[in-house]
């Protein structure tokens, strides 16, 4: 939230629209369902007001709050004047406590007086990434508002996408999917939780598959309309996209005022297609946006007259283009738990192992990987004879030269 201060017309509202609001955005009312809330201190008029209460419900609602300075030094008269000022003043107080930047605008000239000057230009990396697997996932169950937990599967494919020990923050979902998932790949961010970011709710869909209900009237209707419709006693996609595009908008304005480069969220699948749905300007449909477990994508994020918008979206499989990590913790390769395949190579020896991913990119080719090999009793190859070069410029031709069978056999699995 950004607290901005100032005399009465000193360019308040015009520093506020240089960031990039426009004329719906801004309302003098609490209730109103707008990022801006300006003449703040009309709000403690009342001589009852709870001014801890209030500033904490403005600053979890408003993006962007504008207080007039009251007083100028002369000291009212009238008692219910002084104790009106006496409120403005706490609140001011109160409210800059919460602020992620406090600017005071004097004859149009925004100064910084806590955090870095804010502005609206410059674009925003933003992550958003799916949560790991859970059980209703791997039965193939809707779970959207129900409160599931990773599965084993699910811990495994976190700690897989990488551990990234840099990231400060994380926006997450408040469904402990979403948190554990952010937990185990950030493990030193500062989770703040957004509740625009939970996923859909299936209403009476909630954990059900599409198999349970293929004689149910109510979800072949929904199914039919391309899940546009409202789930029963659920959400429509129009209000799931209402919701997360809001929670978007105002994470994106207040990195961009705190000046951060960088934003990482960690929701659910429906949360991503609703977002670049209506974000991304490349084009695609909702369902074309689906990303599995642990999946994302990474966008350039910034306001266009306005609005915000997703450019330049990238889809990724893990963390590793986040660039530093945490030191890799566990078992050597040929005893790794994480893998979908163990424990095909449990008590196996090393010079009898080797695996597509955690060894030779041309194992699996079988006898046509050109090396030299021999099988062991067991059955498996022991490469321990091959003379092929795995690395520098000859192993990358090698690769290359194999590429599309070797794609055909990654795509089978993760």
């Amino acid at each position: 939230m950004i607290l901005v201060v100032g005399g009465l017309a000193a360019g308040k509202e015009a520093y506020v629209r240089s960031l990039g609001y426009g004329e719906v955005d801004f309302s003098s009312q609490l209730d109103a369902a707008c990022p801006v809330i300006t003449d703040v201190q009309e709000l403690v008029r009342d001589e009852d007001a709870d001014v801890e209460a209030l500033a904490s419900r403005i600053a979890a609602e408003k993006q962007v709050v504008l207080c007039v300075e009251v007083g100028s030094g002369i000291v009212p008269l009238d008692p219910g004047e002084r104790s009106w000022r006496d409120r403005v003043g706490r609140l001011a107080h109160e409210l800059a406590q919460r602020a992620d930047a406090v600017v005071r605008v004097v004859c149009g000239l925004p100064t910084a007086l806590k955090g870095t000057l804010p502005h609206g230009e410059a674009s925003v990396q933003v992550v958003i990434m799916r949560h790991g697997t859970t059980t209703a996932n791997e039965l193939r169950r809707y779970a959207g508002k129900a409160d599931v937990a990773l599965s084993a599967r699910g811990e495994q494919d976190a700690k897989a996408a990488g551990v990234c020990a840099d990231v400060e923050r994380v926006f997450v979902s408040p469904l402990q999917r979403a948190r554990r998932t952010a937990e185990i790949c950030f493990p030193n961010a500062r989770q703040q939780v957004v509740d625009g970011l939970s996923e859909m709710d299936f209403g009476d869909f909630e954990g059900r598959s599409a198999q349970d209900m293929e004689d149910d009237a109510a979800y072949r209707s929904w199914v039919e309309s391309n899940c546009t419709d409202p789930c029963p006693n659920g959400e429509s996609r129009a209000i799931l996209e209402k919701r997360v595009v809001a929670s978007l908008e105002r994470i994106v304005h207040e990195a961009q005022m705190r000046g951060d480069e960088r934003v990482v969220i960690v929701g659910h699948g429906g949360t991503i297609m609703a977002a670049m749905d209506v974000l991304a300007s490349d084009g695609r449909e909702y369902f074309e946006w689906q990303v599995g477990n642990c999946q994302g994508y990474e966008v350039r994020a910034s306001f266009v007259g306005g609005q915000l918008r997703f450019d330049e979206p990238r889809k990724f499989a893990d963390l590793g283009f986040l660039g530093k990590r945490a030191p890799k913790q566990g078992p050597s390769f040929f005893q790794n738990r994480a893998c979908d395949y163990f424990p095909c190579h449990e008590g196996v020896a090393e010079d009898e192992f080797n695996c597509l991913f955690c060894y030779c990119p041309l194992y699996a080719l079988g006898p046509d990987c050109g090396g030299n090999f021999s099988y062991t009793e067991r059955g498996r190859k022991n490469c321990k004879g091959c003379a092929l070069p795995h690395r520098g410029e000859e192993g990358v031709q090698l690769v290359a030269e194999h590429y599309e069978q070797l794609a055909a056999l990654a795509g089978k699995c993760s």
